[in-house]
C-alpha cells in the first residue's frame, strides 16, 4: 500500500498473506531505499503477515 498526501509519501506498508514465506519487513525497507521522501523527517509504515500487523517508524 501507499499513501499520498499533497503529493508527498508520508506512510507505506506491506501485506502477505499468513501462509507466505517471503518477509514483508524486508521488502518494505527494500521499498523504503528505494523512493525519494524529500525532506521528511521520519516515515511512517506496516508491515503485515496475515492478521499480525507491525507499525514502523524510520528516521
Amino acid at each position: 500500500m501507499v499513501t499520498l498526501v499533497k503529493n508527498v509519501c508520508p506512510f507505506r506498508g506491506e501485506e502477505k498473506s499468513a501462509d507466505s514465506t517471503e518477509d514483508p519487513s524486508r521488502e518494505l525497507t527494500k521499498k523504503f531505499k528505494e523512493w525519494t521522501y524529500g525532506d521528511s523527517p521520519y516515515l511512517f509504515g506496516y508491515y503485515a503477515t496475515g492478521k499480525l500487523v507491525t507499525f514502523v517508524t524510520l528516521s
